[in-house]
């Protein structure tokens, strides 16, 4: 099992993973367009524990920020890593294709090398 840390910001619902034990970023960012979809999509996959939701829960009202952290599996790990491919966007950049009205992008087809 992996700890990660998931940061979202409430003021376009960003969501970003890392590594909590050495800060490494994990996967895409992703926008998601309300609390709720954040809760009902990424926390439950994650399996949030209900005192992490709560304190999420008084963070978010009080700074319009929020993190908690889950321990995934080996799979999940994978899983939310692999996403990253094609994805070379940022959550800055990411918000301006929602904006325009393309999000969620394509994966690109990149050959893998190895």
């Amino acid at each position: 099992m992996t700890v990660i840390t998931v940061h979202i910001a409430s003021s376009h619902w960003c969501v970003h993973f890392v590594v909590t034990a050495t800060q490494i970023p994990v996967g895409p960012w992703l926008l998601f367009d309300s609390n709720d979809e954040i809760k009902t999509k990424v926390f439950s996959w994650g399996h949030v524990a209900d005192e992490e939701l709560a304190q999420y829960e008084i963070d978010l009202r009080r700074w319009g920020i929020g993190s908690v952290q889950m321990e995934l599996t080996d799979n999940q790990l994978s899983a939310l890593a692999e996403r990253k491919r094609g994805w070379p966007w940022n959550g800055y950049e990411l918000r301006l294709m929602k904006e325009a009205g393309k999000y969620p992008p394509k994966r690109l087809n990149i050959p893998q090398t190895g």
